[in-house]
């Protein structure tokens, strides 16, 4: 037991284990063996008693990536790592349907894929999304102030 690192008492542990089985925990080290078989088989069921006792009657409340920041001081680099991808590829995806439901709205006939000015776009924030838009209207402006039948995405102009 020395050898591990502590780590911080669950939430959840806090919702169902009262003060006083908190702190027989703490001693349970310190006492004969004879006596630490016994009361840890006592904690464990009685945990469960106010664990069963702590589900009754509640709610089911799926599982939110939302969250996941707080489940980092219980996990080890390499989880706490996976992770941080996990999350990253979870939040990436949740852009693009965001996106993807942003170029659609506008029309409802419209099926295909966002385009990539939309995607840029569901990725910025505030300052970063004007100037992204200022760039956007001085390129536009040069396109058509430059007086030829090419369009904007023509490849001769990019």
């Amino acid at each position: 037991m020395a050898g591990k690192p502590s780590k911080p008492m669950t939430p959840f542990d806090k919702s169902v284990t009262p003060s006083y089985l908190y702190k027989w925990k703490l001693f349970l080290a310190f006492l004969p063996p004879s006596i630490q078989r016994f009361l840890a088989v006592y904690i464990k069921f009685t945990e469960f008693r106010y664990t069963m006792d702590y589900f009754r009657g509640l709610p089911f409340h799926a599982f939110s990536f939302q969250s996941i920041s707080e489940l980092a001081p219980y996990m080890d680099e390499n989880e706490r790592d996976m992770m941080n991808q996990m999350t990253s590829v979870m939040q990436m995806a949740e852009m693009m349907a965001m996106a993807q439901a942003g170029s659609t709205a506008g029309d409802p006939g419209a099926s295909g894929p966002a385009s990539p000015v939309d995607l840029m776009k569901a990725m910025m924030s505030g300052e970063d999304m004007e100037m992204f838009q200022n760039y956007m209207e001085l390129f536009d402006e040069e396109l058509s102030a430059s007086g030829s039948p090419a369009k904007k995405g023509d490849s001769s102009h990019e």
